[in-house]
């Protein structure tokens, strides 16, 4: 008797290599909201719904809890409303701490930041669950990705663009920070945005005696 047994092959050549990047988004969660507890940086962006922590020092000790109204309006109780929709969260720290200090007498400020708002942001295009999205305030365009379940493989990593009011506000190219840690255009993102995943462009299979074996996307003119 001749037994014969049949054996899977392994693929070898152009078959066997995978599109470099994609794998990043394997371990995606669709309910990403990892960003509450994080400092909150000098440039991020007061709006509706974020919360103020204030505390008075000095002839009285007492904190306020002070969130933004729709109007984009603190409402300080010893100070009336104070307009901080739109602004830095470093000058309404500064505009807040100074005001305390000249017009209630014997008093002194520190502000903090408390609760950051939710905005909802849509990511469109060749994303593995496109769709509208609730995220934190402090939510990045990697983030809103992360939150889609990445991009899909017909989707690109390097033509990633993020649509403000019918407007494209940046380009990410995910390349710059797979390869060089650049994350200069992983901007914050703000309520309403759309990141949109184009098509995968022209691409190429590298093999052989090199790094990293792969199927890479070719950007502009590169060669």
């Amino acid at each position: 008797q001749v037994k014969l047994t049949r054996l899977p092959l392994d693929k070898s050549g152009k078959d066997a290599l995978k599109p470099f990047g994609y794998d990043l988004f394997d371990n995606s969660q669709l309910s990403l909201m990892p960003t509450l507890n994080l400092p909150v940086p000098a440039d991020y962006v007061m709006g509706p719904g974020d919360i103020l922590e204030v505390q008075l020092f000095g002839s009285q000790n007492q904190t306020l809890t002070l969130t933004v109204g729709r109007n984009g309006r603190l409402n300080f109780p010893q100070l009336g409303p104070i307009d901080v929709g739109g602004k830095r969260y470093s000058a309404v720290k500064s505009e807040i701490e100074s005001r305390v200090a000249r017009q209630i007498t014997g008093e002194q400020a520190n502000v903090s930041m408390g609760e950051t708002r939710t905005i909802n942001i849509f990511v469109l295009g060749a994303a593995k669950y496109p769709g509208s999205y609730t995220v934190s305030g402090l939510a990045t365009v990697t983030t809103a990705l992360f939150a889609a379940g990445g991009v899909d493989s017909i989707g690109s990593l390097r033509n990633i663009q993020v649509k403000r009011q019918g407007e494209t506000v940046r380009s990410f190219d995910l390349y710059d920070l797979l390869m060089r840690g650049d994350s200069a255009n992983d901007i914050k993102l703000q309520s309403g945005d759309v990141v949109f995943i184009a098509a995968v462009g022209p691409t190429v299979a590298l093999d052989g005696e090199v790094q990293r074996p792969a199927i890479y996307e070719l950007k502009g003119d590169e060669s």
